[in-house]
């Protein structure tokens, strides 16, 4: 059971005011509807606003949506997250995106997020950073053996992923252009 009580920024009223205007007005999140969302990149600045924003709908529009955060580390996750995991629809997992990820549940939609972000580390380490970022999407590409096709289908790994007509190449564009070829929202 969902704590009413534990709100999504409740140390920064400003922050919980835009989660809140963006749960209410977003559209298309009636498929997330007793679903499993993986975020990769959790505890960044995108990935947190992401998993707030997901236990924001569920908290407004009851919809039951499970949150998987992948965290490299929970102390880290508890700072950025604070009271929020204890609420229940937020489970912290641990691991990173340079090596391969497992979780126990089934997953219908991940949401990647993660990346190195310093930009020290940057431009001390280059070849590491696009490493990072080449590994982590092929991790996340060919999740639990299995690679994502837009929606919840999820297919095989082949050796050669283009014989299969519903791959696709995972771009905002691409999704954005699929979903309203097949009429699954409406305002894009």
């Amino acid at each position: 059971m969902l704590d009413q009580n534990l709100l999504e920024a409740e140390d920064d009223e400003i922050l919980q005011q835009d989660i809140e205007e963006l749960a209410e007005t977003i559209t298309c999140v009636e498929q997330l509807k007793d679903k499993t969302v993986f975020v990769t990149g959790s505890t960044g600045l995108i990935g947190s606003q992401v998993v707030r924003t997901l236990a924001c709908i569920n908290r407004k529009k009851d919809m039951n949506i499970k949150i998987l955060a992948l965290v490299r580390n929970i102390e880290r996750a508890k700072k950025v997250f604070g009271r929020l995991l204890e609420r229940g629809d937020i489970t912290a997992v641990v691991g990173d995106i340079s090596h391969k990820i497992e979780v126990s549940e089934d997953v219908h939609y991940i949401i990647h997020g993660a990346s190195p972000t310093s930009s020290q580390y940057f431009v001390s380490n280059p070849v590491e950073t696009i490493m990072t970022a080449i590994s982590g999407t092929n991790h996340i590409l060919e999740f639990e053996n299995k690679y994502y096709a837009i929606g919840e289908k999820r297919l095989i790994v082949k050796d050669t992923k283009v014989e299969n007509e519903n791959f696709y190449l995972l771009t905002l564009a691409a999704i954005a252009m699929e979903l309203r070829k097949r009429e699954t929202c409406s305002n894009l």
